[in-house]
């Protein structure tokens, strides 16, 4: 697949967001978006998949399909669900309580409402390591296994086009490691993949950055040769005395800021913190 973006302009609440974007990827180009955070990153993939009004040219081609058969996904930052009732008003401990949790269909569920005669479906379950979480309630999901989730969901709708917003955001470093591995398998399958990151969060089947700041492409190119241009430029000197005209000194005399000594959180039958000891002194 290749891409053309021609004098791409976006004007959102009468402000140009993207600002004359002009950028080609060709075909077997993997690209990351990086930059700061309202540069317009995701902006850019929205206006990819044509789910916002936009000024300019967004040409798609590809070898073997009509541009306007082509299925392109983009997988957001934050995954909206709703429970049973067709209500996506959710708090955060309704993970670890059974009787909300019973509202909400299970992964299972939500996979087989995308298709559940998809040739490839055991596959992409086995690879993104779902099988064990399949009953589960997707509210009681964590970041790594919601995120696989949505890889699963979407590697069923065959994609051609595949665009992530931040995905490693809320991630450890397994759920980094493994979300890395997943990508790179998409990528192997044909998949064009767009990327948007921080810098530190390109996997090596990206072999093209595009670095956006204030709505505009200051730099694009191939991965490692942007990489370099990056890390000279973060090299950012900080202003100590400036910084330290902010310290306010404390009237109070105090040893701990924080102390936890054996405490435990616990909802229904869940356990989340188990006797956890930590102390914060002052100063610290």
């Amino acid at each position: 697949m290749k891409i053309i973006i021609q004098d791409l302009l976006v004007c959102l609440s009468s402000k140009n967001v993207l600002n004359k974007i002009n950028l080609t990827i060709d075909n077997g180009e993997q690209w990351a978006i990086i930059g700061p955070s309202g540069s317009g990153k995701t902006t850019l993939a929205k206006a990819l998949t044509k789910s916002i009004f936009f000024r300019g040219r967004i040409e798609l081609t590809h070898e073997q399909k009509a541009t306007d058969a082509l299925n392109i996904i983009l997988i957001e930052q934050q995954h909206r669900f709703k429970n049973k009732s067709n209500v996506e008003n959710f708090y955060y401990q309704q993970r670890f309580n059974s009787a909300d949790a019973e509202e909400t269909i299970t992964t299972r569920e939500e996979i087989n409402q995308v298709s559940e005669n998809h040739p490839d479906k055991s596959k992409w379950i086995r690879f993104f390591n779902i099988q064990d979480i399949l009953n589960k309630p997707i509210i009681q999901l964590s970041n790594g296994e919601n995120k696989r989730l949505q890889l699963v969901k979407a590697m069923l709708k065959n994609p051609d086009l595949l665009i992530l917003d931040n995905p490693f955001i809320g991630l450890d470093t397994l759920g980094r490691h493994a979300l890395s591995k997943g990508l790179q398998e998409i990528s192997n399958n044909g998949v064009k993949l767009i990327l948007i990151a921080s810098e530190n969060d390109i996997p090596s089947c990206f072999t093209h950055i595009a670095l956006l700041k204030k709505g505009t492409i200051i730099d694009n190119g191939p991965s490692t040769e942007i990489k370099k241009g990056i890390t000279e430029v973060d090299d950012i000197q900080l202003d100590f005395e400036l910084l330290n005209t902010c310290y306010k000194p404390t009237t109070e005399t105090f040893e701990s800021a924080v102390k936890m000594v054996d405490v435990n959180i616990r909802y229904n039958q869940t356990q989340i913190l188990s006797n956890i000891n930590w102390q914060v002194k002052r100063g610290e």
